[in-house]
């Protein structure tokens, strides 16, 4: 029976095929084709798709940049959701007195009748 060492590897097993975290060899090798990634790449073809990646990848004054668009940004959007729920919380507050004002004495009135000339 083969063991796996500590990093899940499975090696010189003569009897099962090479397992690689739980994975054939054979499956790794297809996944890898799958992904454009040939196995027997040469280094340099893998170092030129690196460096051909590497312009488009962002700097430090880029990010630096964007952290400081974004903090404007949710600034605003801070300052204009405070507002909007202050706006809301008054109008609920209006609208909740208009009713109080309006039902209330009605309320008072109703009790006092029957209070007053019912037996």
């Amino acid at each position: 029976m083969c063991e796996a060492d500590t990093h899940g590897v499975v090696r010189d097993c003569r009897d099962q095929p090479l397992l690689i975290f739980g994975y054939t060899f054979l499956s790794v090798y297809v996944l890898m084709n799958v992904m454009g990634i040939a196995y027997n790449d040469k280094m340099e073809t893998r170092l030129t798709r690196l460096e051909a990646i590497i312009p488009t990848l962002a700097t430090r004054e880029d990010l630096a940049h964007l952290e400081g668009r974004m903090n404007g940004a949710i600034q605003k959007v801070e300052t204009t959701l405070h507002k909007e729920l202050t706006n809301q919380t008054w109008l609920i507050v209006k609208w909740m007195s208009g009713l109080l004002v309006t039902l209330l004495p009605s309320l008072f009135a109703a009790v006092f009748y029957v209070a007053r000339y019912t037996h």
